[in-house]
């Protein structure tokens, strides 16, 4: 019973390290103004983005295990 147990708890922490992580956040330059229309995108799946609103404000669910975000916009350098 104790082994049913321990294997339970592994499979409970492996499924929640793996869920995924929704970001949100705001993007502005550097006086301030809020960016419209910036590309934000998992660095590790470029598939998985979204594009920034009249705010400058996106939310993005992270999918990998070790998420970082990329962000691209016209007339701004990598």
């Amino acid at each position: 019973a104790g082994w049913m147990l321990m294997l339970l708890l592994c499979i409970s922490i492996s499924a929640f390290a793996q869920s995924p992580k929704k970001v949100t956040g705001r993007v502005m330059d550097a006086q301030g103004e809020l960016l419209i229309g910036v590309n934000v995108t998992e660095a590790a799946d470029p598939s998985n983005g979204v594009v920034t609103d009249i705010n400058g404000t996106y939310t993005i669910t992270l999918k990998g295990n070790k998420p970082s975000l990329k962000f691209s916009y016209i007339g701004f350098k990598d």
